[in-house]
């Protein structure tokens, strides 16, 4: 019984069509879409990035403006010190933070990616038996099953892992910048 057909008439043919184009326009779509997720990743990290960057920069660099107004060389490089480590180590920080998202967010995508193209190679498959024999296997649907229930697994909501995020190392870039700017700003002062 292993190898019993079913002959493919124009209603089969048409199914196993419209099967395969729904495949490989499902494959598109999540393609696509894990696609813009990673696009928006990298956006939201430069823009992060920057933003924090940016300012970080005005506040190291205002102190050189009144070099000649210093008090203490030690407290003022001290300062600058600490606000460029400050610095740094938001940057790499969030580099670390965006470089593990992506790569978890790569991984699900390749995965997923091919248990969805197992589907549309399984439909090409039986499409191109049926327009080359003219019949298609009776024990289909063992198989339709088992990569239903794959994707059903697979795209199933699944608890977030708690993650690193950047209020793990806000709290510590905002001490050392807070420290460096006082430092900064005592090295202009008398004692």
């Amino acid at each position: 019984m292993p190898n019993e057909s079913i002959p493919v008439d124009e209603e089969k043919l048409k199914l196993l069509k419209d099967l395969a184009s729904t495949d490989t326009s499902l494959l598109e779509k999540v393609a696509n879409v894990y696609s813009r997720q990673e696009e928006k990743y990298l956006d939201g990290y430069r823009a992060f990035v920057y933003g924090l960057l940016q300012p970080l920069g005005i506040i190291a660099g205002f102190g050189f403006t009144a070099i000649d107004s210093i008090k203490s060389l030690w407290l003022f490089i001290t300062g600058e010190i600490v606000l460029i480590g400050a610095i740094i180590f938001a940057a790499y920080k969030t580099r670390q933070l965006y470089t593990s998202t992506l790569s978890s967010l790569a991984k699900e995508s390749d995965a997923n990616i091919c248990l969805i193209w197992e589907r549309v190679k399984f439909s090409s498959d039986l499409l191109q038996q049926a327009l080359s024999e003219g019949k298609i296997p009776t024990n289909i649907e063992s198989r339709q099953v088992e990569l239903n229930n794959k994707m059903m697994t697979a795209f199933t909501p699944k608890p977030k892992n708690k993650n690193a995020s950047f209020k793990d190392h806000l709290p510590t870039t905002l001490a050392l910048t807070s420290i460096g700017i006082l430092l900064v700003l005592l090295s202009f002062a008398s004692f």
